[in-house]
């Protein structure tokens, strides 16, 4: 498997009104090994004006959307029922610095498509889940971030006879695949003209 990467900013979403002040006091707990660190629950935590806080609040605990498909970022077992990786543990440690413990926590896949709608219509609280933060996004959705810079790229298989990219005119006539609504396939769509494309609702 060959990659082709270029940078993006991944944040975390959620509603014009939920601010999201009281994470800024401290960081996620340390740790090391495969485990995942325990996280502390802050407590007489206040946020005054914050329709979305008192929702939670009246809950008892936050609705989080997460993707469930990517391993070591947000994955969810399907044999055990547990959840993994460095999306999940934002998500637990936001919710510990509102005053929510795991147990609190009601978690809610959601289509890459379907993110802005679901933090819109209050369907979940906040979504942590590979968001890349883009200016239309902004418009409809507020970010806290970005928590995390890495790349977008095409991944080909190893013994494909593309070796390297010199220009975009060398994925003409390909089809390359991404989840509808993500800003890889919006990314292809807009630079690679001469490419078609498949949509999925999920990347696995």
């Amino acid at each position: 498997m060959r990659k082709f990467r270029n940078a993006a900013a991944v944040g975390i979403a959620a509603g014009a009104l939920f601010a999201l002040t009281a994470c800024n006091s401290g960081s996620p707990t340390g740790g090391s090994g495969d485990d995942a660190p325990e996280q502390e629950v802050s407590e007489d935590v206040a946020l005054e004006g914050s329709p979305t806080y008192d929702a939670m609040v009246e809950r008892g605990g936050p609705v989080i959307g997460v993707k469930e498909d990517q391993p070591n970022l947000g994955y969810l077992d399907a044999t055990t029922g547990e959840r993994s990786g460095f999306d999940v543990e934002i998500a637990r440690w936001i919710a510990a610095e509102l005053g929510f413990s795991e147990d609190d926590i009601s978690y809610e896949p959601i289509a890459s498509a379907n993110r802005e709608q679901a933090i819109v219509n209050g369907d979940i609280d906040y979504y942590v889940g590979t968001y890349s933060i883009t200016d239309q996004r902004k418009e409809q959705i507020d970010f806290a971030g970005p928590y995390f810079v890495t790349g977008q790229g095409f991944l080909v298989a190893g013994d494909s006879e593309m070796t390297e990219v010199n220009d975009v005119s060398d994925f003409n006539g390909m089809t390359v695949c991404s989840a509808t609504g993500s800003t890889p396939i919006q990314n292809i769509k807009e630079n690679f003209p001469e490419v078609s494309t498949e949509e999925y609702d999920i990347y696995s």
